[in-house]
């Protein structure tokens, strides 16, 4: 029985140690490496919540190890059930406001030690967090899906758009849009654009190679993919494998 608990400790502590290992690796990817397309990080906000998430996956993975070696040297408490809560908040870190949540009531019920108006202060502030950050998550979540109405409207998608280098895109409900770029060098794609306008027209479709929803086309030439889930608020332009290369979102 002991020997089992013993292996059970140990692969525990390697899965945080392993877990720790490859969240600060992916940070160290994402700040080496620029990614485009509609991840998470492209989205408003979003990029945050992440960095929160993997932050809250290497606290509950350090707090894990420190207290279970804690408890195994003074005897005390039972270091493999701690382990084992502490992996699994890991494993679940992208859950960070609701695991808030419950840290905070677990604080309000067990500290009875501390004085009533405290432990009322951490179950709001724990109500408050989980329902801040679940909404902020979800919304940010809902930037990054194709935009999929049951009835799409070309209302829906009129108003100026922005990107990087000061692009500008105004889609006009006449079906007529006004624009300082059009038909660039994918390779040029990062340059600022001066604010010279051309104009032409546009279309709504619900025909894309890069996945179900709804896109425009510019000119029946250059097509755009709209994402948002339940609201617009998101273009891009895909380029070869790559499903949104350049994005721009709603003024």
């Amino acid at each position: 029985m002991r020997t089992a608990r013993g292996i059970l400790l140990f692969a525990f502590g390697a899965f945080a140690c392993l877990g720790i290992a490859g969240v600060l690796l992916w940070g160290a990817a994402e700040a080496l490496f620029d990614r485009s397309g509609p991840q998470p990080a492209d989205a408003a906000g979003f990029g945050l919540y992440v960095d929160i998430a993997m932050a809250w996956a290497v606290g509950t993975a350090v707090t894990g190890l420190v207290g279970a070696t804690n408890r195994s040297v003074r005897g005390s408490g039972n270091s493999l059930a701690w382990l084992a809560w502490c992996d699994l908040a890991m494993l679940l870190a992208f859950l960070w406001p609701l695991q808030a949540l419950i840290v905070a009531l677990l604080f309000a019920v067990k500290a009875r030690e501390r004085a009533q108006w405290q432990r009322a202060a951490a179950a709001l502030a724990g109500a408050t967090l989980l329902a801040t950050g679940a909404s902020w998550g979800f919304a940010c979540y809902q930037a990054e899906q194709r935009w999929t109405p049951s009835n799409p409207s070309d209302q829906a998608l009129v108003g100026t758009w922005t990107g990087i280098g000061g692009r500008v895109l105004e889609l006009q409900p006449d079906g007529q849009y006004r624009t300082n770029f059009i038909g660039e060098d994918p390779a040029r794609v990062w340059e600022t654009r001066p604010p010279v306008y051309l104009s032409g027209h546009w279309t709504r479709t619900g025909t894309s190679g890069h996945g179900q929803g709804q896109s425009i086309v510019l000119n029946d030439s250059e097509t755009m993919d709209v994402y948002g889930g339940s609201s617009p608020s998101m273009l891009c332009e895909p380029q070869e494998l790559d499903p949104c290369y350049f994005s721009m979102q709603r003024k």
